[in-house]
C-alpha cells in the first residue's frame, strides 16, 4: 500500500494499480516469455534444490540461491557466448602443465558426479595449470573468466586471464572462506558461494591483444602461483565460462563448439 504524505482518509488511500512478485517463482498471465533453447543454445538455472539445471525451450527460469534456497526472482539475461569448449568436462580441449587431470572425481553443482580433480604431478617448484587459449578475442573489450571450484587438499584456486598483448594476469581465490585473494592488475574479482563448498569464482578484465583465454589453476598460498605442491594434491573444479562481457552471467555449459544462449525476451501485454 502506498500512503500519501497529505491527509487522505484510509478509504482514499491509494493502491497501486500493478504488483509483480517474481520471488514467488510465477509469471503474470499477462506476461509472454521466450527464449530460444535447445542443443546448441543452452540456458541454466539454479532450481529449488539449489542445484543448476538445464532449461528448457522459452521456459521462464526463477533463479534460487544455491545456499538459502530463496528464490531470488526471475533471470532476464542478454545473449552471450561460452568461448570455452568442454566446459564440463575440462579434460578434451585442454591443455595441462605440471598437472593431472582425473575426470568424475567429486558432486558438481549440477549434483551429478562429473566435477574434475586437478592435481600436482611433480615434486618441483611449478605453476599448476589446466588452460584453454588462443581464442579469437576482441582487442580492447571487457571479457569475464569463471570456474566453479572447490577445495581439495589446496585451498586456493586461481583464474589467469590471460592474452597475447598482457600475459598471464592472476587472480587468487580463497577456496575455504570463500573470499578473493590478491587480485591481478586491471581485473574486477567476485566469488559467489555455490553451496556444498563449491564457490563460483570470476575475474573481469579489458583484454590488450585479439587472442586470448583463460587458465584454471591452483597453489597452497595466496599470490604465489609457482610453487612446490605434493603429488596428488590439488583442487575441485566445473563449468568454466569465458565470455565477452563486464560481468559473469548463468552458467552456458559446452563440448566440442563454444554455444550461444540466447536473450530471455519477456513482454506484458493488457
Amino acid at each position: 500500500m502506498i500512503t500519501p504524505s497529505f491527509g487522505l482518509t484510509a478509504s482514499e488511500r491509494v493502491l497501486p494499480k500493478l504488483a509483480l512478485d517474481f520471488t514467488t517463482a510465477s509469471l503474470d498471465s499477462r506476461i509472454t516469455f521466450t527464449r530460444t533453447t535447445g542443443a546448441s543454445n543452452p540456458a541454466t538455472y539454479v532450481n529449488s534444490d539449489g542445484v543448476i539445471t538445464a532449461a528448457t525451450n522459452n521456459q521462464p527460469r526463477f533463479d534460487y540461491d544455491p545456499v538459502t534456497l530463496a528464490c531470488k526472482g526471475l533471470l532476464i539475461e542478454e545473449s552471450r557466448v561460452n568461448l570455452c569448449t568442454y566446459s564440463a568436462e575440462l579434460i578434451s580441449g585442454w591443455s595441462a602443465f605440471a598437472t593431472s587431470r582425473t575426470a568424475n572425481a567429486s558432486v558438481s553443482p549440477d549434483n551429478t558426479n562429473n566435477a574434475v580433480k586437478l592435481v600436482s604431478n611433480t615434486a618441483t617448484s611449478s605453476a599448476h595449470q589446466n588452460y584453454q587459449i588462443g581464442k579469437t578475442i576482441t582487442n580492447g573489450s571487457a571479457y569475464t573468466a569463471s570456474c566453479y571450484m572447490k577445495a581439495a587438499e589446496c585451498s586456493v584456486g586461481i583464474i589467469n586471464h590471460y592474452d597475447t598483448g598482457a600475459g598471464n594476469i592472476r587472480t587468487y581465490f580463497n577456496l575455504s572462506n570463500g573470499t578473493v585473494g590478491t587480485v591481478g592488475a586491471g581485473v574486477t574479482a567476485s566469488i559467489f558461494n555455490a553451496g556444498n563448498g563449491w564457490y563460483r569464482c570470476v575475474a573481469t578484465r579489458t583484454v590488450a591483444s585479439t587472442s586470448g583465454g583463460v587458465s584454471i589453476e591452483f597453489s597452497n598460498a595466496d599470490n604465489v602461483n609457482t610453487t612446490i605442491i605434493a603429488i596428488g594434491s590439488g583442487v575441485y573444479i566445473y563449468g568454466a565460462q569465458y565470455e565477452l562481457g563486464a560481468f559473469a552471467t548463468s552458467y552456458i555449459p559446452t563440448t566440442s563448439a563454444a554455444l550461444t544462449r540466447n536473450a530471455d525476451v519477456a513482454v506484458m501485454t493488457g
